[in-house]
């Protein structure tokens, strides 16, 4: 069966998430951010606790699932953002670093916000000179020319040049490089850079309702407005609420999130299927602390450590429901047996192979025959190191960095468009 403790982290980081703090830097300062990071990623279940030291030293630590989107600080034999400092191509923002730390440390890992961690590191590249990364450029990113003559945005450690966003009206679609501006978006029925419509302007041309200025959303009129608030009339998309912060969409009308005993309703997104509970996206319909029974269409307290429990993600601090079974993969699948809420386990912790979810944190699996956790295999060989071409093509290979070369049959960056 699916292990699913291995999957809330990758999902808490696709909403939660995802900017850039880690390393080492001059002195250690980027050690003190690595380490907040790995001392997270052990205590939140991404990782063994055994494993926080060789996190922490690890060149192929941004391969982890929750430091994907978070690669940019690193120190790594094909990009240092220690060296980066050095030569002025990046700075830091310190009000964001510390903030970014507080969180990571002392933040609970079902509902830690690391938007701090977002922008903490600030490129200080202007359009037209050298770079080795798209976050040391001012705007734009750190493009490569191909052969053809197109630009490409190769792996962290490519030498290239900052371009700026594509300008308004010029040409823009996903194979454009690079995209446009914070300001513009691409129109999908002309494929030009087109400006974000202001409040009070019409939106949605084409079904597109994300073309408004960042912060303001396209109603159900086709005009941007800012999110309604307390008692006002508001709509979902995919289920997600469309109400300010704090608020919830229920019946059309924007209410106060669901108290302990409240009736909810998970969105489209708040169940994993097979699971049922709030797949790491937070409180959803309910206060922080709760949880959104399917069972029971009521917002219930998190459990602690040794209650039992019949979904996942229903533990306080998002411990796993260790020896959770269901029969099937929608949210509203029968429980087989419930499971009791628990710590994360390490390697060699006992585990039960038959069960959906298991305490072994997300880089480990529940082996089958010794019913006990194990690392699942880790990209280690680093750049320059032989691999298999037949077998290591892509970039999620055994390669740290980069992908395999056919052509050397080592490890290198990939610097120009592998379309």
């Amino acid at each position: 069966m699916h292990d699913a403790s291995s999957t809330w982290p990758l999902l808490a980081v696709a909403v939660a998430l995802t900017g850039a703090c880690l390393d080492v830097e001059n002195g250690g300062r980027r050690g003190i951010e690595r380490a907040a990071v790995c001392d997270f990623q052990a205590r939140c279940g991404y990782i063994g606790a055994s494993e926080t030291a060789a996190c922490a030293r690890a060149e192929s630590y941004g391969r982890l699932p929750f430091l994907d989107g978070l690669a940019l600080g690193r120190e790594s034999s094909g990009y240092s953002t220690s060296a980066a400092i050095a030569a002025g191509r990046l700075a830091i923002d310190p009000q964001r670093e510390a903030a970014c730390l507080e969180a990571l440390t002392v933040g609970d890992c079902g509902a830690t916000d690391i938007s701090s961690c977002f922008g903490m590191y600030r490129g200080r590249v202007a359009a037209g000179r050298s770079c080795l990364d798209d976050h040391e450029c001012v705007a734009g990113l750190c493009a490569v020319a191909t052969a053809d003559g197109s630009l490409w945005s190769g792996d962290p450690g490519c030498a290239g040049t900052c371009v700026g966003p594509v300008a308004l009206g010029a040409a823009c679609g996903a194979l454009v490089v690079p995209g446009c501006g914070n300001d513009a978006f691409c129109d999908p029925m002309t494929l030009v850079c087109t400006p974000r419509s202001a409040e009070g302007e019409a939106c949605g041309a084409g079904g597109n309702v994300s073309d408004c200025v960042f912060g303001l959303v396209c109603n159900d009129a086709g005009v941007c407005e800012g999110p309604p608030g307390p008692g006002q009339a508001c709509s979902a998309i995919l289920g997600m609420s469309r109400c300010e912060a704090g608020l919830r969409c229920v019946a059309d009308t924007c209410v106060p999130l669901g108290k302990d005993g409240e009736a909810c309703e998970l969105n489209a997104l708040g169940g994993l299927a097979g699971l049922g509970g709030l797949a790491g996206l937070g409180s959803g319909p309910c206060e922080p602390g709760l949880y959104c029974d399917a069972s029971l269409a009521q917002c219930r307290r998190l459990h602690a450590d040794g209650e039992a429990c019949a979904a996942a993600f229903v533990c306080t601090d998002r411990h796993p429901c260790v020896g959770l079974r269901v029969d099937g993969a929608s949210v509203d699948a029968p429980v087989l047996a419930t499971g009791v809420c628990g710590p994360w386990g390490d390697v060699g912790s006992a585990c039960d192979p038959l069960a959906t979810v298991t305490a072994c944190p997300g880089d480990m699996r529940c082996d089958a025959g010794a019913s006990v956790c194990v690392r699942r295999e880790v990209p280690e060989v680093p750049l320059g190191g032989a691999c298999d071409a037949a077998t290591d093509a892509t970039p999620s290979d055994r390669c740290a960095e980069g992908a395999c070369d056919a052509a050397t049959g080592r490890c290198t960056l990939i610097c120009e468009s592998p379309l």
